[in-house]
């Protein structure tokens, strides 16, 4: 009964969305879907939400490596904690935008 509610309610509270597919893509997702033992539609929907959070990622880098949002900010556009958006800084080797005054509020706070 759980699941069976929980499942429901998963389902009222999500949009319907309809897009053109690469018939590649499409074939891959079905692949994938196979593989994991699946429902197609919901391979789907794990591949979006895998590539919108990506795509958040891309974005807050990209603003941040610029200079056009903070670093607090980037790390809410990217769905991290200031922590994670640090790490993923460091991973994608990118120099951090901080004026000295943040970096010794932030050392006084450890």
């Amino acid at each position: 009964l759980n699941i069976r509610l929980c499942t429901l309610l998963s389902v009222i509270n999500m949009e319907f969305v309809s897009f053109r597919f690469p018939e590649k893509n499409k074939k891959t997702a079905e692949w994938l879907a196979e593989l994991e033992g699946r429902k197609t539609s919901d391979e789907y929907r794990e591949i979006f939400t895998t590539g919108i959070n990506e795509k958040r990622k891309q974005v807050a880098l990209s603003k941040y490596a610029k200079g056009t949002v903070s670093i607090e900010k980037a790390a809410e556009i990217s769905g991290l904690n200031l922590w994670e958006f640090l790490d993923l800084i460091k991973e994608k080797n990118i120099s951090l935008n901080l004026p000295a005054e943040k970096i010794i509020a932030a050392a006084n706070r450890i």
